[in-house]
């Protein structure tokens, strides 16, 4: 009986060990990858750049933008800067605290 339990978890601690979610990386240096990356969202590579966020310049703040400009661009820090700040300049977090 003794016999049986151990022989029934020593198989399923092979099946466990065997299972994906415990596999290691092969790359040998435990970064999750070849490049150092360790996810999608690395803010180096993934950082968009200020004038691509609003389309137009925001440099002067929200001085000269139409009412439609504003509402979008307060949209935009809405919905997107606040859900992902890694993704934007601090230039970009400044200029949505400004239109507020």
């Amino acid at each position: 009986m003794i016999s049986l339990k151990y022989t029934i978890a020593m198989a399923a601690f092979l099946a466990l060990s065997a299972s994906p979610a415990l596999a290691q990386t092969s790359d040998n240096n435990g970064t999750g990858g070849p490049d150092g990356a360790t996810s999608g969202m690395d803010p180096v590579k993934s950082q968009i750049k200020d004038e691509d966020v609003f389309g137009f310049d925001i440099t002067t703040g929200g001085a000269g933008l139409t009412a439609e400009q504003l509402t979008a661009a307060k949209n935009t820090c809405n919905q997107k800067v606040t859900a992902e700040p890694l993704r934007y300049s601090a230039a970009v977090k400044t200029f949505c605290t400004q239109i507020q």
